[in-house]
């Protein structure tokens, strides 16, 4: 993410091919027959890799314009969940925080394919009106999640803030009506 913001720097397009292309090798978009051998740590470490890896290819793919490195019916993997060592701790509260802000992304990053998907497909399966509709449920619910942080001021997450909902509801906006 930093490369995005360093001019001469190491292409971030770059970075997201190789990561990308490492992900898909070592199976981290869905769950072979060995993850069972796993501990439940492990394996939900790994599915937060992928989804990661998801979201950042994603973000890559949506801001220079190019197409996605993988269908989503590539990721076979459940979504981040909370780990008990985590929902027991005593910052438990921050964790589940975390998680609901990790699962807004995603659906942040959904959302973006589905509208590039209908706008490229000469038969879309999604209206621009239900498109909308999606936008604007993706916005109320991070409204909400921006309101359950506010009791934290002090470890206020970023993708909860309201500024940063409302530029990401405008590029939802944009890239509907106004793709490239």
């Amino acid at each position: 993410l930093y490369l995005l913001f360093k001019p001469g720097g190491q292409d971030p397009r770059a970075i997201a091919g190789v990561l990308t292309n490492h992900a898909l090798a070592v199976g981290l978009m869905n769950e072979p027959p060995s993850c069972q051998a796993l501990s439940p740590r492990a394996l939900e470490l790994r599915r937060r890799l992928g989804w990661s890896v998801y979201v950042f290819t994603r973000m890559i793919s949506i801001s220079y314009g190019l197409p996605f490195a993988f269908p989503d019916n590539v990721m076979k993997v459940p979504l981040p969940s909370i780990m008990i060592h985590e929902y027991g701790s005593e910052e438990g509260h921050l964790y589940a925080i975390a998680l609901q802000v990790s699962r807004h992304m995603i659906s942040l990053r959904q959302l973006e394919t589905r509208i590039v998907n209908a706008i490229y497909d000469p038969n879309p399966s999604t209206s621009t009106q239900d498109l909308r509709l999606q936008i604007e449920d993706w916005y109320t619910q991070g409204c909400l999640l921006s309101s359950s942080t506010l009791f934290e001021p002090d470890q206020l997450p970023f993708h909860t803030t309201i500024t940063w909902l409302n530029v990401r509801y405008q590029n939802l906006l944009l890239l509907l009506y106004t793709p490239a």
